[in-house]
């Protein structure tokens, strides 16, 4: 269940592992994860760029095996190809998602600017 909203700590260490789907380039979720819980993580994400940018954070912070990455190369299925059904290593306890997700630079710089046109 969900211990939060029970009133309780959540839980702590890497037996936990959260699935972070469109970990982006800073890998902020699962970082503070990471530091706060003691969870592992896996990212997934469909930009290379980003995925890169991810994985030189890790490497950097020496957190190769507490936090991995895949590619999602289709936007359509987002749990396939990134969780296998036959391998136990990618159970997950947790899946989180922090939209909104822009199609483009163009489409997050308009919506941008609606929003702090309304502040």
């Amino acid at each position: 269940g969900d211990q939060s909203a029970q009133g309780g700590d959540p839980p702590t260490g890497d037996r936990i592992r959260g699935l972070d789907i469109g970990t982006g380039s800073n890998l902020i979720y699962p970082l503070i994860g990471n530091a706060v819980y003691g969870w592992s993580f896996l990212g997934s994400e469909i930009d290379t760029a980003s995925l890169a940018s991810a994985q030189t954070l890790i490497d950097r912070n020496g957190l190769e095996d507490r936090i991995s990455l895949r590619h999602q190369p289709c936007r359509d299925n987002i749990l396939q190809t990134v969780l296998s059904e036959s391998d136990s290593s990618d159970e997950v306890d947790f899946i989180m998602c922090n939209p909104p997700f822009y199609e483009s630079e163009e489409a997050f710089q308009k919506e941008n600017s609606r929003k702090l046109r309304n502040l």
